[in-house]
């Protein structure tokens, strides 16, 4: 069910690059369901984002498309391993602990992607330089608006879904 929120999340700001609600969403499964679902909903959700993203395939470059999913996993998986710790934490630590949380699962999501791109067509120097500065903006777009939806809506995303049945462990 994660899963499928996360790729309709997707969906949602798919025409603003780099602004998108998958990425929260993983953080939510992991810190509802542990470190092993969230892995599961990270990959399955861009496996299928992936494949049938509104602006092409990531199926077309499956080195993409395998660092997406991984990326997507490693998301899952660590708001799972620190669930207890961050919902733990209170006030100005807890925005402070999710936020820079979102900053990291983000900036390795972004890495993750960038190496995709090189195994596929190696670069050196100012070739390599041009391509990182080229997709520069992009990558801190992203940091920047999760860093934010995980300081401002991960915790009361999670703190409602606990209220539910089924997600109140």
């Amino acid at each position: 069910m994660l899963a499928a929120a996360a790729v309709v999340n997707g969906y949602l700001f798919f025409a603003v690059p780099n602004v998108e609600l998958v990425t929260a969403t993983v953080a939510v499964a992991g810190l509802l369901l542990g470190p092993g679902y969230g892995f599961a909903v990270g990959v399955v959700a861009y496996a299928i984002f992936g494949a049938f993203n509104p602006l092409g395939s990531s199926m077309a470059v499956p080195t993409m498309w395998a660092a997406q999913m991984l990326g997507q996993g490693i998301n899952g998986l660590l708001f799972g391993l620190l669930r207890h710790r961050l919902n733990a934490s209170q006030g100005q630590s807890r925005i402070a602990a999710f936020a820079s949380m979102g900053l990291l699962v983000t900036l390795i999501y972004q890495i993750l992607l960038s190496f995709s791109f090189y195994i596929i067509m190696p670069m050196e120097g100012k070739t390599m330089i041009a391509f990182l500065v080229t997709g520069l903006v992009f990558s801190l777009t992203q940091i920047a608006v999760n860093t934010l939806i995980f300081a401002l809506v991960v915790p009361v995303a999670v703190h409602r879904l606990r209220k539910l049945p089924g997600f109140d462990s």
